[in-house]
């Protein structure tokens, strides 16, 4: 996992989701190698914890200055006090 370090209890995480995979296929397939959902460009390998919170919306990825950072919308102790702001 990009954000927590650990190497156990992690998923995979799609960061366009699969039911999303007819959109992307028609609306941003110019910009994506494939309109396949599995590319690897497309997946994020996340503690099980944090993938859980990701696909319930409680943070999202913001470029900021050339990285990726993490931005909680919900908070969640004590994940939200330990990540919040934390590049990836």
């Amino acid at each position: 996992c990009p954000i927590t370090g650990w190497e156990n209890i992690c998923e995979v995480a799609h960061l366009l989701p699969k039911q999303n995979e007819n959109w992307v296929c028609y609306s941003i397939n110019p910009y994506n190698s494939t309109s396949d959902s599995t590319d690897p460009n497309n997946l994020l390998l996340l503690r099980e914890d944090l993938h859980s919170a990701f696909d319930n919306k409680a943070f999202i990825l913001v470029p900021k200055q050339g990285r990726q950072v993490l931005h909680f919308i919900a908070y969640m102790p004590p994940v939200t006090d330990i990540f919040h702001n934390r590049e990836i």
